[in-house]
């Protein structure tokens, strides 16, 4: 499923080859985001967009959650 994407960042200057940081706040527990980039190489060029992916914010402290395994055989000896 895509994401919708209703806010963003301000632009940033950064240099090729070297990692970048983008703090973002605000952000909702337990909630899956989705992000795309958008860059350009001079200002002068027209703006290019990367593909989507996402990240999942950890869980508020104290909440339950359920972990499910399904075992597909067992050996038996």
């Amino acid at each position: 499923m895509p994401g919708a994407y209703g806010a963003s960042t301000d632009a940033f200057t950064c240099a090729v080859g070297e990692p970048v940081e983008a703090v973002i706040n605000g952000l909702n527990p337990n909630t899956q985001y989705y992000y795309r980039l958008r860059f350009r190489e001079t200002s002068a060029d027209p703006w290019a967009i990367g593909d989507e992916h996402s990240f999942h914010t950890q869980r508020a402290k104290g909440e339950t959650f359920k972990y499910r395994q399904r075992v597909l055989g067992v050996a038996v000896r």
